[in-house]
């Protein structure tokens, strides 16, 4: 009967926070390993294209920095809005890990961003840019926005076909329900 009474609070503490390193640390960055790897292509064109509009920002003789850091901010708050419904459907540490991968993973990565594309800024008001402060504006904004593609790519990568096919195959060797699934 000692099997049925809960945790103790500091083990309890204790997986909570292992289950939230988990998926920060671990969780978050290999499914956004693999939502890059799966396009590429996608992911250098949406960073090119960020700075581009850098580029285009400094040439018309606005500072793409804080547009940059907006940008970031708004991409990390609305990942976390897309990862709240798997969020409230998990209990325990697999709750705890959700939250890693959806909320502090895009955070850090946010944070890591900005931090890194400091030593980039232009230092001073430029009302007509040469084209090094043009190009260093751009490198700026693909260093500060990197986030923008690498966490959008993450939340669109929406697993329907590859969960479909692990409930397929969690059925066909017998680890899942008793009936396959509708769609493979």
């Amino acid at each position: 009967m000692a099997d049925d009474k809960p945790a103790s609070l500091p083990s309890r503490v204790a997986a909570a926070a292992s289950a939230l390193a988990d998926g920060t640390l671990r969780v978050g960055p290999k499914h956004t390993w693999h939502a890059i790897k799966a396009k590429p292509l996608q992911y250098g064109m949406l960073l090119g294209g960020i700075g581009a509009l850098g580029a285009g920002f400094m040439a018309a003789g606005v500072d793409p920095e804080p547009y940059a850091i907006g940008l970031s901010a708004v991409v990390c708050g609305w990942s976390a809005y897309k990862g709240l419904p798997e969020i409230r459907a998990l209990e325990g540490a697999d709750r705890w890990r959700s939250i890693g991968s959806h909320v502090l993973w895009p955070a850090a990565l946010c944070v890591a961003t900005v931090v890194a594309g400091q030593p980039l800024a232009v230092d001073h008001h430029v009302p007509s840019p040469s084209l090094a402060d043009i190009a260093k504006a751009g490198a700026q904004s693909v260093v500060i926005g990197g986030d923008v593609p690498t966490i959008v790519q993450t939340v669109l990568d929406v697993p329907e076909g590859p969960r479909q096919k692990r409930r397929f195959r969690r059925w066909l060797f017998g680890h899942g329900p008793a009936k396959a699934p509708d769609v493979m």
